[in-house]
């Protein structure tokens, strides 16, 4: 069987927050942010190895290893709207 995926190595993580640093804490929010919002398929090595030597470190490989990690609420990301894609008009101006 195959390790634990980032998702759930950063939500197990995310769990432990009173034992992370602040500084940990903020990169992995960012991480599982972008991870579920889509903007990464997958953590790079440094960053996998980095949430691995953590997540192995503080022992929760043995805490969730018959249950998954618990759901982490990150924040989901609005699409942005520009303002020349507002007020847009519905049809083109008439000729003069």
């Amino acid at each position: 069987m195959s390790g634990p995926t980032d998702l759930n190595i950063l939500r197990a993580l995310l769990s432990a927050h009173k034992r992370l640093t602040a500084g940990e804490e903020r990169s992995f929010k960012g991480m599982l942010t972008d991870l579920e919002n889509g903007k990464m398929i997958r953590l790079s090595k440094k960053q996998r190895e980095w949430v691995e030597k953590r997540y192995y470190d503080l022992g929760l490989d043995r805490a969730f290893k018959d249950a998954p990690p618990p759901p982490v609420a990150v924040r989901k990301e609005v699409p942005k709207t520009f303002p020349w894609e507002q007020n847009r008009p519905l049809k083109p101006p008439g000729r003069s």
